[in-house]
């Protein structure tokens, strides 16, 4: 009567209830896998699916706490079957129990996303009246305006609103209309670059687009700059230099130009040592170009800059092509460096089918003259993908799109909580679509990795074949210093201990010179 008639087993359990107790049977669930090659040797399951298996999990889904490996357990997880770490859920006041990356109404609207024009805008109380999923009066999202207590001058008037911040004034008196008070002047110090400290004299930027500008105070947009008009256009683009010194401009939103960013366009252009705080901002055009710091760049050093973006950044109702990116939408050349950019929300498109779309944490689409990277990272916490179906789409976790040659990265990564475009062949870790040739011919990516869901995780090392490096998550956050070997790999060889912090055995490397993404709020 003995199950296990030569191994002792008591309780005679059997799993599966065939011939043989667990304790000598090879196939305990009964689903026709042995025991030694099952990822779930006690739950049948015949096919195996293991749905985080890129990130180096080995539990089947019928057995894994956390199916989608997003480290929050199935119970909890609003998305169980899609990576959302941060469970982001926009609409969750309407009793929606969906986070966004896997709701297929983000807002709760009744439109679904697809047929929604504002997919991602959220307002129990708005009206609609034509139904086409925006408010008939759609308010960017504002970032809390800090306390304005400071008057540096004592000449009551506080230095959010002041002309002359170092001078005192208490009349604001300004003759010549050019925004900076009568007693002070546009270049206090007489060093050829026009001082600012109010967000009139940022908007007064526009009537001046080949000057050199530099701030002096941190710059906070009122209710009257809710809707940013960018500086410079393609008729007249920006073409000086601007100089945040480290300072931030804060609340910066806009929707319904085809140039969008702080800057519409530039070219020949200097931007550096600034942090932008971004709420919202989405691009409307034939052909449109979105990104935080300029909607399109053109032979421009970028340096310094970092950007947060509480909401989206997104695109819409495009007939040509439309370009995403988190810092700039389309750049031709020179460079961008020391820079990164961290969003809460998606960089993501809804513009009809067969229109060219390209999104990147970093850059949208790189066009035809090289853009050499430095010392850069992206992390996008939602997604990067449009949200509508269209043939030619490609999403990056730094440039959605290359066309050209001579392209260099170098020490820099991307973190993505979803990289799902329409088109997934076009998707790639760090750039997606390369046009006119394959990504190791024109693109060489030392010492840089990234970690996009669903796509692998992969380092990125020295050579132009980069198929040697790939790795697991596991193994991308177990070293604790280069050239280690960990979890069975011995990975960042020849990477420099000096720029890149490698923190625990639980966590991926960060760039030392650049604030950490969660720091960034």
């Amino acid at each position: 009567a003995d199950n296990c008639p030569r191994i002792a087993n008591r309780n005679q359990t059997n799993f599966d209830n065939d011939a043989f107790g667990d304790v000598c049977d090879d196939d305990i669930d009964g689903d026709r896998v042995l025991n030694a090659q099952d990822n779930c040797p006690r739950a049948a399951n015949p096919n195996q699916a293991n749905l985080d298996n890129a990130t180096g999990d080995l539990l089947g889904d019928v057995c894994d706490p956390d199916i989608d490996g997003d480290r929050v357990l199935n119970t909890q997880d609003n998305c169980p079957r899609a990576a959302n770490p941060n469970q982001a859920n926009l609409d969750n006041a309407t009793g929606d129990g969906l986070g966004d990356v896997c709701d297929p109404d983000i807002d709760g609207d009744g439109i679904v996303n697809v047929d929604d024009l504002c997919p991602a805008e959220f307002d129990p109380s708005r009206t609609d009246s034509d139904g086409d999923g925006c408010d008939d009066v759609s308010v960017p999202p504002m970032l809390p305006e800090p306390p304005r207590t400071i008057d540096t001058d004592n000449d009551t008037v506080l230095d959010g609103v002041d002309n002359c911040l170092f001078d005192n004034n208490t009349d604001q008196e300004d003759l010549d209309g050019d925004t900076y008070g009568d007693v002070c002047g546009p270049d206090r110090n007489n060093d050829g670059v026009r001082e600012i400290q109010t967000a009139d004299q940022l908007d007064a930027v526009r009537t001046n687009l080949s000057a050199d500008y530099e701030l002096i105070t941190n710059i906070t947009l009122p209710a009257d700059y809710a809707n940013w008009q960018p500086l410079g256009n393609d008729t007249v683009p920006f073409t000086g230099a601007f100089n945040g010194n480290h300072y931030t401009i804060r609340n910066l939103s806009s929707s319904g130009y085809a140039r969008a960013g702080l800057f519409g366009r530039v070219e020949n252009a200097v931007l550096s040592n600034l942090t932008l705080m971004v709420g919202e901002i989405m691009g409307t055009g034939v052909t449109t170009s979105v990104g935080a710091l300029a909607g399109r760049a053109s032979a421009t050093s970028v340096s310094g800059v970092g950007v947060g973006v509480m909401g989206s950044l997104s695109t819409t109702i495009a007939s040509s092509g439309n370009q995403v990116g988190g810092l700039i939408g389309r750049m031709s050349g020179h460079s961008i460096d020391n820079s990164y950019v961290l969003v809460l929300g998606n960089l993501t498109s809804s513009a009809p089918n067969s229109i060219s779309v390209h999104m990147g944490g970093l850059v949208g689409f790189a066009n035809v003259s090289p853009v050499n990277i430095t010392n850069v990272y992206a992390r996008v916490n939602g997604r990067v993908g449009s949200q509508t179906s269209t043939t030619s789409e490609s999403s990056g976790g730094l440039i959605g799109s290359t066309s050209g040659i001579g392209y260099q990265i170098i020490n820099s990564y991307a973190i993505i909580g979803n990289l799902a475009s329409s088109n997934i062949v076009n998707d790639g870790g760090l750039v997606g679509l390369t046009l006119g040739g394959t990504q190791a011919d024109k693109i060489i990516m030392p010492s840089s990795y990234y970690d996009a869901m669903p796509t692998v995780v992969e380092i990125l090392g020295p050579t132009r074949d980069h198929s040697q490096y790939q790795r697991n998550r596991t193994q991308l956050e177990c070293p604790t210093r280069a050239n280690a070997t960990c979890a069975g790999a011995t990975t960042y060889t020849g990477w420099d201990n000096e720029t890149w912090d490698f923190g625990d055995a639980q966590t991926l490397p960060i760039l030392r010179q650049l604030p950490p993404p969660e720091l960034l709020f």
